[in-house]
């Protein structure tokens, strides 16, 4: 069933699921792509962002080029941009954060105006706030990461317990697991 679809000649911005793009201001904003329930609920003049899934970019209102892939990805994204969520919850909090890319299950979870940002994995990054430029890849790696900076971890918790450590290089299945300080580099 189709019925709660639309399609704004105006705006060249398409809408699929019950209050999917519901708050689109169609002469100002362009190029928007929603499916799922609620996606893209409140934009308004937001721009060229696409998603999909329950409530997928929710809150956005005036952030653009984003793409939010996974029930609650963006959810709370108003006015950041150049956003890539992938998975449910990832970048669930993201609020002005910028040039963020989050894959996983809850990657980037709690971001909300973190910038530069890469987490893949499961719960990668997951209670980073403010912290920017990390590069995380692996299971649960820089879990507890708040405001940290410039890290890079890759591989299973690599990083772990780090919160507001900076450049710091983790290379390894739990590589500077227990790891606060900054500067400290571990492979293997």
């Amino acid at each position: 069933d189709l019925s709660d679809g639309h399609y704004n000649s105006t705006s060249l911005s398409v809408g699929l699921g019950t209050n999917a793009l519901a708050s689109e201001n169609v002469t100002a904003a362009r190029y928007n792509t929603a499916t799922g329930y609620g996606a893209l609920f409140t934009n308004t003049t937001g721009y060229s962002n696409t998603a999909s899934g329950w409530k997928a970019s929710y809150l956005n209102t005036t952030g653009y080029n984003n793409t939010a892939s996974g029930s609650y990805a963006l959810y709370a994204n108003t006015t950041g941009y150049y956003n890539t969520a992938t998975g449910y919850g990832a970048l669930r909090n993201n609020t002005t954060g910028y040039n963020n890319t989050a894959t996983g299950y809850q990657a980037l979870n709690i971001n909300t105006t973190g910038v530069q940002n890469t987490a893949s994995g499961y719960m990668a990054l997951f209670a980073n706030t403010t912290g920017g430029y990390n590069v995380v890849s692996g299971y649960r790696a820089m879990r507890y990461n708040t405001t940290g900076y410039n890290n890079t971890a890759s591989g299973y918790q690599a990083l772990y317990k780090n919160t507001t450590g900076y450049s710091n290089t983790a290379t390894g299945s739990s590589a500077l697991y227990s790891n606060t300080a900054s500067n400290s580099s571990a492979f293997g």
